[in-house]
Parts: C-alpha cells; sequence; structure tokens
C-alpha cells in the first residue's frame, strides 16, 4: 500500500508540472478549481507538500502530502469522495475543491469528476480495442479487419496504467528512469511496448496489460522498431551488453 501510494503521489507531482502555464504569472503552471473556476499558481512541488497561490485571495498556502493521501485512501475505501467540505463523504474539508481539482487533473486514468464527486476508475476495466503502441496522435494502423485512430486519449488508457503498476516506471531493457535523470517534471513519463505487435495480432482483442505490456525508454523502443520484425526485448538487451562488454 506505502509502495502504490509512492507511485501514485510520484505521478501526481510529476503532473502538476506538467500543467498549463499561468497567463498571469507564466513562470508557473496552475490549475483551476473544480466547480467554482477559481485558478491557482503551482510555486512548488516538494516531497512532502505543494505550495499554491490562489488568483482571487493572492494568499500562498501549503497542502501536504498527507491530505491528497487522505483523499486516495479514502477513494480505495468507497470508491467515490465529495467535493463539498461539509459532505460526510468528503476526506478533508480543507481546500477539498483545490485537492479534488488536483487528483482528478493529475490522475485521469485514475480518478474522474462527475456530479461534484471524484470515483475511483477501476483498475481491472479493459477497453474495447488492442491497446496501441505509443504513436503520434491521429496514426492509423491498417492490416487488421478494422482501422483503428489512435489518439492521446486512447495512448493514455487503463492499459498502460496496469502495465506500469505492475512493472514500474524503469525501463524494462536499460534500467533508465526518466524521474531519476530529470527530477519530478518526467516523474512517471514512460513508454509501454506491446510484445506481440498490433500487426501480428491481425484484429481487435483482449490483452493482458502485465503479461503483454512492458515499460521502456524512448530510445529503447526505437531500437525495437528499427525493423519490420520487431526486435525482443532480449535482443535489445543483448546489444546493450555487447557494448558494455567490449
Amino acid at each position: 500500500m506505502v509502495e502504490k501510494w509512492q507511485q501514485v503521489w510520484g505521478e501526481l507531482r510529476g503532473a502538476l508540472l506538467r500543467q498549463p502555464t499561468c497567463a498571469d504569472h507564466p513562470k508557473f503552471p496552475c490549475i483551476s478549481t473544480l466547480a467554482q473556476d477559481s485558478v491557482n499558481d503551482i510555486l512548488s512541488v516538494a516531497e512532502d507538500r505543494i505550495l499554491v497561490r490562489s488568483h482571487r485571495t493572492g494568499n500562498a498556502d501549503p497542502i501536504p502530502a498527507a491530505s491528497f493521501r487522505a483523499w486516495w485512501n479514502h477513494l480505495q475505501l468507497h470508491g467515490t469522495a465529495a467535493l463539498d467540505p461539509n459532505h460526510p463523504n468528503c476526506p478533508r474539508s480543507d481546500r477539498a475543491r483545490l485537492v479534488g481539482a488536483i487528483i482528478t487533473r493529475c490522475l485521469p486514468t485514475r480518478i474522474e469528476h462527475r456530479d461534484g464527486q471524484l470515483w475511483l476508475r477501476p483498475e481491472r476495466e479493459l477497453p474495447d480495442l488492442p491497446f496501441p503502441e505509443e504513436l503520434p496522435p491521429d496514426f492509423v494502423i491498417e492490416g487488421a479487419r478494422r482501422v483503428v485512430t489512435i489518439n492521446a486519449y486512447e495512448r493514455d488508457s487503463k492499459a498502460r496504467l496496469r502495465c506500469i503498476d505492475a512493472h514500474g516506471t524503469r525501463c524494462t531493457i536499460c534500467g533508465f528512469s526518466f524521474g531519476e535523470v530529470y527530477g519530478l517534471v518526467a516523474e512517471g513519463v514512460i513508454h509501454v511496448h506491446h510484445l506481440h505487435p498490433l500487426s501480428e495480432v491481425g484484429e481487435a482483442h483482449l490483452l493482458d496489460p502485465v503479461e503483454d505490456l512492458r515499460p521502456v525508454c524512448a530510445n529503447c523502443h526505437v531500437v525495437l522498431h528499427l525493423r519490420k520484425e520487431v526486435f525482443k526485448i532480449e535482443d535489445v538487451r543483448e546489444f546493450l551488453q555487447q557494448r558494455t562488454s567490449s
């Protein structure tokens, strides 16, 4: 449970730093609260807290990691959490709508917002179509019984989330971690690779994200696809070992 939370907290902090910058204060990412739609600058993101500044009041307030964890634990236990700080299903009343907005916008594959509530997305829910490779938006795969147009939303699916939950965000081949090298801004960033390419499958199918997908860095992903017959992960790992041992 602790390791799971650490992964979620890392994803959330990394996503915060990738939010759009503020028009009034372009140095900082910003985020709007839910329902009230008031804007807040993200002044800093630390291991134990984030610091936000309200456009409405001008006040800068810290929000501790414990507050986000309370919401996450509540969602794990009950499946929903209310944004209204006076509602009995609200985990913590302090900055409830802002915390809810941050959780929803930074963890879209895990949490959704509707009807004034946050809802935990079921992790075992699979998409109707096979999970696509990490390709540019609007890339089209042909050769199957139907044409599948890939967009950014489909690339960020629950299958990817389940793969990362099982295997982490470190490259399976070379061990590279975007978060370790670039810091929080790249925390949780990783490509996901099909062990069995879609071109070999031939039609829409259900896949097991834990068995059929692996996290790989961008460099190793390019090498895997250097030829028409995709290299195996073991092949690329051997290429690396040959270079380091020579």
